[in-house]
């Protein structure tokens, strides 16, 4: 009943030993393709894999040289006995190497990883969309200058070019701007100053009109240049921004109102005699 036991496991670890040769054989042309790709950390990885399948395979003629020991004949057990240390030391042996592709790995590893605070270029490169549109902007005053301004108090970004990131479609101003991945804060403080634009002017007459995307998509791109308001390039079509310029014309044709010492509002409200002034004439 021994030697029929014994039978059963041989075959059962000549079994095993089949399937992990199937594994080495995987193994190897994996670390094949990953030397032709060349890229050093696939291939370290490949080699510890070849070393693990190895590993199995020693592991596996181990357990063959023990079934056939347990199998075989009292008389020739002294002989296979050394079969056993022999497969013994081979599983010792690749143990090591295993041991020495898991540490050439792992400094593959911590070589591709960046220093502890600094971004990997993909982060470095991850942006912030965020999107908007306001109905009707071309037929109100200084709309797109004033989203200027707020993209510049927010530390926007332009999406692509300037024409893109305010761009009309009709009488609708589109809004896309980005902002660096690590500054969610000032893009979600933009998207809330445009929603709630008509709340903190509601003379502009913006209520119902702003359309702001409350979804943030995240893009990659390799550069981005800030947007200032001082960049705002009034177009033909649009009602322009009002400058200091206009204001100050505004200003000086105003009517002015003389208002002599004689006056008797003057004399009323005065808190000094009327005679201390040489003239109350506005200025």
């Amino acid at each position: 009943m021994a030697a029929v036991g014994g039978t059963n496991e041989l075959s059962l670890a000549q079994g095993k030993l089949s399937v992990v040769e199937g594994e080495l054989d995987g193994a190897k042309r994996e670390l094949v393709a990953a030397k032709a790709e060349g890229d050093a950390q696939l291939i370290t990885k490949a080699e510890l894999g070849v070393a693990e399948a190895k590993l199995g395979v020693a592991k596996a003629e181990l357990g063959v040289a023990e079934a056939k020991w347990v199998a075989a004949l009292e008389e020739q057990k002294a002989t296979l006995e050394e079969s056993v240390k022999t497969a013994q030391k081979s599983v010792e042996s690749a143990q090591k190497v295993v041991d020495a592709a898991t540490k050439a790995y792992e400094r593959a590893l911590d070589a591709a990883a960046p220093p502890h605070g600094v971004k990997n270029r993909t982060e470095e490169n991850q942006h912030l969309r965020v999107t908007a549109r306001i109905a009707g902007a071309k037929q109100m005053q200084g709309i797109r200058a004033a989203a200027y301004m707020r993209a510049e108090e927010h530390c926007a970004r332009y999406d692509g070019t300037k024409e893109l990131s305010f761009r009309y479609e009709s009488d609708d101003l589109h809004i896309s701007l980005l902002f660096l991945v690590e500054d969610r804060r000032n893009a979600e403080k933009f998207q809330s100053s445009l929603s709630l634009w008509h709340m903190h002017n509601p003379l502009v007459g913006l209520e119902g009109k702003v359309f702001v995307t409350k979804q943030v998509e995240v893009v990659q791109r390799d550069t981005t240049q800030r947007v200032f308001l001082e960049e705002y390039v009034a177009q033909e079509e649009e009602s322009p921004m009002g400058s200091l310029a206009d204001f100050k014309a505004a200003v000086s044709s105003c009517p002015t109102i003389s208002v002599g010492s004689d006056n008797e509002l003057v004399q009323f409200q005065c808190l000094e005699k009327p005679e201390g002034f040489a003239s109350l004439d506005a200025y």
